[in-house]
Formats: C-alpha cells, structure tokens, sequence
C-alpha cells in the first residue's frame, strides 16, 4: 500500500537575523571557548542525535561544526567557509524539511573588542529558502545559543 501526498506551495524568501552580545572578557578567551570548548557550552536541549557526545567545532575552512551520537549517528549543522582567527568565521549549512526547511543559512561571527577587557559578538544569520515557523524561531535560538550559554559560560569560567 502506498501513500500519496499532494503538492503543497511553499514560501519561499529570505530573512536575516542580527545579534550584538557584550561579553565581559577578551576577545582572544571568547575565540577560545567559541572554538575549543563548545562542547561545554552548547545547549543540551539542542542536540538532535541520540545520545549525543559533545558538539564539535573544527574551525579551519571545511570544517564542521557538528554532533556525533554514541550510537554513530551524526548531524551536521554547518560548514566552515572562511575564518580569520580570534576575529570572525562565515559557515554555510543547510536545513532539511525536517528542521524547517529546504532552506540554506548563512552564519557570520564576528569579535570585536569592547572596552577595557570586553567583546563585542556579532551575530548575523542570512536564511534563503522556505521560511516557515521553525525557521522564524532561529533568532531565540541563536540568543540562548550564544547569549545565555558563550555568554554565560565565558564570563563564569574566565
């Protein structure tokens, strides 16, 4: 027995989504927790695989940013496009139905010294494809991401 779906119209657009995060700490620690220590800081309650070890960073271009599974399995969430140590890095990834899409995102972080001791993180996430209700959400997410967790994490652990 099989099942048929008829055609559904997308939306289809784009949307760009910005950020500015104070932290209390310089840019050269913030590069290192952002790089090294992403596992530490990553959300759990953003993981999709099965019990999943800590998400990795291999900030170099090609690099992933992605989880891995005890089990195996794996998500990738984006590809490393250019990176300009303890300065900025551009990813590009792609989101399946499943998460919202097809849609493609774009992601460009950027340190900027803020003050004595301080960083700027700048944000920017440029989404084109199908824009749907879990698309529109990203903008929380990349606020607990990177405000209520970098963020957190940096300023706690120095």
């Amino acid at each position: 027995m099989t099942t048929e779906s008829a055609d559904k119209a997308m939306t289809v657009g784009a949307i760009r989504i910005e950020l500015e995060i104070p932290i209390d700490a310089a840019p050269e620690r913030v590069w290192k927790a952002l790089v090294d220590d992403t596992g530490a800081w990553w959300p759990k309650d953003f993981y999709i695989t099965a019990d999943p070890g800590p998400m990795t960073l291999e900030a170099k271009a090609g690099g992933r940013l992605f989880e891995r599974g005890k089990n195996g399995s794996e998500l990738l969430w984006f590809t490393v496009l250019a990176i300009d140590p303890e300065k900025s890095m551009d990813l590009v990834g792609h989101l399946a139905p499943a998460y919202g899409g097809p849609a493609t995102t774009m992601l460009h972080l950027e340190l900027e010294p803020h003050g004595a001791g301080a960083t700027l993180l700048k944000v920017c996430d440029a989404i084109f494809g199908h824009i749907g209700e879990k698309i529109q959400s990203i903008q929380d997410g990349w606020r607990i991401i990177f405000h209520d967790n970098l963020k957190a994490f940096v300023e706690r652990d120095g």
